[in-house]
């Protein structure tokens, strides 16, 4: 009974799946971006290219 209540008061597992739900919001919204942001970033590099040539 005691080991079972020692598992609920651990708090260590909560504190690194919290860390990990930030990373994969953070992952999801840069991918986001850069799904949004992408042909204007193809656009824009085409034309860095096109000057350069």
């Amino acid at each position: 009974m005691e080991r079972i209540r020692k598992f609920f008061k651990d708090e260590d597992g909560v504190t690194s799946l919290e860390y990990s739900l930030i990373a994969v919001v953070t992952c999801l919204a840069i991918i986001g971006a850069l799904v949004l942001m992408g042909p204007r970033l193809t656009d824009i590099w085409n034309r860095i290219a096109g000057a350069l040539v």
